[in-house]
């Protein structure tokens, strides 16, 4: 690609302040990865971090903070940024939301064993082995020496270095020495992490039954406190907290977060660094409702506070380094062509939340990218969806809805493959979360949701029931716990539900295996659900990346936290954009629930369909509506830039067949080449839009 001058290479790529990058995420996706970061922004909440981690690492003593800022000033970056700097000093842990209060000790320690399993860069194993090895007994005799059958010496080994206060010491010890054993790791990590295995799974590390309840949970995470005075700090980071329930005036119910915090610090558990990441309002809200003994837990609060103009520069620089190493003549200035003066006229108190200065950066470059174009003006930002659109000479100008449509279309198809590389299985969730999955899916389609179907209290979670379009009362059970002694007990309220005559159709939902005709679970499923109405799906993977996708963006559509062209959008606009796009329409698990109509062709973006390049018609004009999308995002980018996002987004397919598609755009007077003397991938495309188009 030849060299081209600033203005040229803005007009080539895409805006490097996309909003998309705001959107919630879990420090150790790998999205994450790609957001640049600026040193000395929060540096001082950084250093603070430090100085309390080397307190702990060399007193042991637990300490508990409140990393607390506004909506966009960068919390779950700032985590993302500590766990990157620190993670040779301390293990790391992520805590979600929790869906339910009852749940919330078995959800931080499946947070707690899902993170430990994560393998931290420049090394080789997960966090829970290093923390395993790094425990004295290994240091002291050679852990070789422990692999070779010495199970029993192991645990009485770690019951004399541990006498006091573990909670089912002989169990956990010798769970733990199972974790060096490759074939047993697996189910290991699964019984520390709460799944409830199967007998079978249970007999290969000699336990009798799951961790099955609260006090269990607890138990677990107690011992990991009473054993880590030994080894790194944990620091255990409950982020996107303004997703768990709500008490009745509307403020979040931290109180069962602040119940562990006060457990963790009166049962005097060692070397537990605790950090609780809230919007600032969000805190101020909850404070009133949360036990003044469980304040008394809270050692300091660390404010991210607003960034100088010397730091909303640096942001901007970084964003804008790409560009600049494409252009020539180099800028002078490391923010060109943006100015420190449209900071300060922006900003005159010279202060600013990171969020707003990349705002403000969007819009910029985006006012910039479409001025003085030689052919005709593109579609304008300011203009909102359903207002009386302005006439032109020669077109109506298509609203802003337009592109939000497109760049929404762009957004699910980016995340869902991004899910599809990091979801591989459904035990990789509990089955209380994937219920919650399917409920948010359903509710985002306009479909009535009334949870709690099932009369046990142990099950009732893992049900709810909808109202189709036809008006039937559809019952659905998802469960996926491999254990087949609670299969049967769900099997057994299910009967009451049907014997009660609740529903007019009962779904089990269930990948995994329901047992033989030897088990108590499978005969009642097969009484239940091989009746003509009833019925048993077993999803695929694809439907769970489709659900998982969605509660990811809801999730950063309910915290403010999802953007598209420079607006915030809200959850029911997320939810509005979800209907019409239809872009739930290729998930097979809501087709099979009649959620959804069966569609011949998915809007959803299935990586693979039709990813292998092979010229059918299908492909092509699955490639071709993304090119379309692609322009309507961003009205002008070089067909290199077109290009190059294609086959990130289609796997294999072909320059070739990418560059006669844009062609064929142009000549269908979709799109217009306005320098048509450049090399072809340096040329740069205009959109037309469609009202201009048809003239």
């Amino acid at each position: 690609m030849n060299m081209a001058s600033l203005e040229q290479v803005l007009r080539q790529e895409i805006n490097p302040f996309d909003p998309t990058t705001h959107k919630i995420f879990n420090f150790w996706d790998a999205p994450y990865q790609q957001i640049p970061i600026v040193e000395s922004i929060h540096q001082s909440v950084v250093a603070k971090f430090e100085e309390i981690l080397n307190q702990i690492a060399q007193d042991h003593v637990t300490r508990s903070v409140i990393l607390a800022g506004d909506s966009g000033s960068g919390k779950s970056i700032t985590l993302g940024r500590l766990r990157d700097q620190f993670n040779t000093k301390a293990f790391f842990v992520y805590i979600s939301h929790w869906e339910e209060n009852t749940y919330v000790w078995r959800h931080t320690l499946r947070c707690t064993v899902d993170s430990l399993l994560q393998v931290p860069s420049e090394q080789s194993e997960s966090q829970l082995l290093l923390w395993l090895k790094s425990l004295p007994i290994f240091k002291e005799r050679g852990i070789k020496k422990w692999i070779f059958g010495e199970r029993g010496v192991f645990i009485n080994a770690m019951k004399a270095s541990f006498p006091v206060g573990m909670y089912n010491p002989s169990k956990f010890f010798g769970v733990l020495y199972d974790l060096t054993n490759p074939d047993l790791y697996p189910i290991a990590a699964g019984w520390l992490r709460g799944d409830d295995l199967d007998e079978e799974d249970l007999a290969k590390i000699k336990i009798q039954k799951s961790i099955d309840g609260e006090t269990a949970a607890r138990g677990i995470i107690s011992n990991f406190g009473r054993i880590s005075q030994s080894t790194y700090p944990i620091v255990l980071c409950f982020d996107n907290l303004d997703n768990v329930p709500q008490l009745s005036d509307g403020s979040l119910d931290l109180q069962p977060l602040f119940n562990i915090n006060t457990t963790i610090h009166s049962q005097s558990l060692k070397n537990f660094f605790v950090i609780i990441s809230l919007v600032t309002n969000n805190w101020k809200k909850a404070l009133d409702h949360i036990q003044q003994a469980d304040k008394a837990s809270l050692y300091k609060q660390l404010v991210l506070r607003s960034i100088n103009l010397e730091q909303a520069e640096a942001l901007w620089a970084v964003r804008l380094a790409p560009l600049h190493q494409k252009a020539n003549p180099k800028p002078q200035s490391s923010i060109a062509p943006l100015t420190r003066k449209l900071l300060e006229d922006t900003f005159p108190a010279g202060k600013a939340n990171p969020r707003s200065v990349l705002q403000v950066g969007y819009r910029e470059i985006e006012r910039m990218r479409l001025l003085n174009l030689p052919s005709f003006k593109p579609d304008t930002l300011v203009e909102k969806r359903g207002e009386a659109a302005e006439e032109t000479p020669s077109q109506k100008r298509e609203t802003e809805g337009d592109r939000l449509i497109a760049a929404f279309k762009l957004l699910w198809q980016s995340e869902l493959k991004q899910t599809q590389q990091n979801v591989s299985r459904f035990r990789q969730f509990s089955s209380l979360e994937l219920g919650s999955f399917l409920r948010n899916a359903l509710i985002s389609l306009g479909v009535k949701v009334k949870p709690k179907l099932l009369p046990s209290s142990t099950y009732r979670d893992l049900s709810f029931s909808f109202i189709r379009p036809s008006q039937q009362t559809i019952g659905v059970i998802w469960t996926e716990e491999p254990n087949m002694s609670s299969f049967f007990n769900v099997m057994k309220s299910a009967l009451k539900v049907e014997e009660s005559q609740k529903c007019e159709v009962l779904y089990l939902i269930r990948a995994g295996n329901i047992g033989n005709s030897k088990n108590r679970g499978y005969q009642l499923c097969k009484q239940i659900f091989d009746q003509n109405l009833n019925h048993h799906l077993q999803p695929d993977i694809h439907s769970l990346c489709y659900l998982v996708t969605y509660d990811r963006l809801a999730r950063s559509a309910k915290t403010g936290d999802l953007l598209l062209l420079d607006q915030e959008i809200k959850l029911e606009q997320l939810q509005a954009m979800v209907r019409e796009t239809e872009i739930l329409k290729g998930c097979t698990l809501l087709q099979e629930l009649g959620a959804v109509s069966i569609s011949g062709g998915s809007n959803g973006g299935d990586e693979g369909s039709g990813s292998n390049g092979d010229g059918t018609e299908e492909f092509d004009q699955e490639l071709k509506q993304f090119i379309l999308d692609f322009m309507t995002h961003n009205q002008l980018a070089s067909q290199g830039t077109i290009v190059k996002h294609a086959r990130s987004r289609f796997m294999g397919v072909a320059k070739k067949q990418i560059l006669e598609l844009i062609q064929q755009l142009c000549q269908e007077n979709r799109f217009n080449i306005i320098d048509p003397s450049q090399p072809v991938l340096d040329q740069i495309v205009c959109r037309i839009p469609s009202s201009a188009a048809t003239k």
